[in-house]
């Protein structure tokens, strides 16, 4: 029974990763058709922008705006941030989760300072994409923490719910990038916090493919690589 839900949860994420990774190859389309669309304005028209990456690249200049509760924002000129503590948040994510046409959002929480920053970008029903330029600003104007947590959403009616092979992905390379923190990943899905983290040997695993491999791999070795996944489930009150 066990090993026929892993595998159904499995069936799940690669439909999921596929439907992710076509939506972030529009979301780049999309921004190069528009740069190439100025390029061919200030060619022809001498058109004269003060800021043109402002206007095409939004998500460099957001403004943080502070608001009481966590929200999905798929407004790329702005981001959110909110004084709250964990359960607090989690909270705010589970009723997001609710919510008719929910999106994915992610966030990065800082535990000793109680408090939350959208993170994500591009969001749809399906996927989110953490920006790492975003986190990096957060960081440099918070140096004296030493641990922090990235959260996103699950917001499908699944009753099983796994780390998909993107959220793995994410989890390494946070690692990779921000070696000085204490880092924990979680997931909000319908009912459950979901805590992962690869073994030892799942990381070596893992690193002896790229990305793209991993997402069209078989389903006989993801249950390989999953079997070094720890998971902590705890249950939303």
């Amino acid at each position: 029974m066990k090993k026929l839900a892993l595998t159904l949860g499995l069936a799940g994420i690669l439909y999921g990763n596929l439907n992710a990774q076509n939506s972030r190859q529009d979301s780049l389309n999309n921004k190069i058709d528009s740069l190439k669309a100025l390029m061919s304005a200030i060619n022809s028209n001498c058109v004269y922008l003060e800021n043109p990456a402002e206007k095409f690249l939004p998500e460099y200049y957001s403004e943080k705006v502070y608001s009481e509760n966590l929200c999905i924002n798929t407004n790329e000129k702005k981001y959110y941030a909110a004084k709250k503590n964990e359960e607090e948040g989690i909270k705010d994510i589970h009723k997001i989760n609710n919510e008719k046409n929910a999106y994915e959002e992610a966030w990065i929480y800082l535990p000793e300072k109680e408090e939350w920053y959208e993170i994500g970008i591009n969001s749809d029903a399906i996927s989110v994409q953490p920006f790492y330029f975003r986190i990096k600003n957060i960081l440099e104007e918070n140096k004296d923490i030493s641990k922090i947590v990235f959260y996103h959403n699950h917001p499908g009616n699944e009753d099983i719910d796994f780390p998909s092979i993107s959220d793995i992905h994410q989890s390494m390379k946070y690692n990779k990038i921000l070696p000085d923190y204490k880092i924990t990943n979680k997931i909000i899905a319908k009912q459950d916090v979901i805590e992962y983290s690869l073994n030892s040997a799942g990381k070596e695993k893992f690193a002896e493919k790229n990305i793209l491999t991993w997402m069209y791999t078989s389903s006989e070795e993801r249950e390989k690589l999953y079997e070094d996944l720890t998971i902590k489930c705890a249950k939303i009150n």
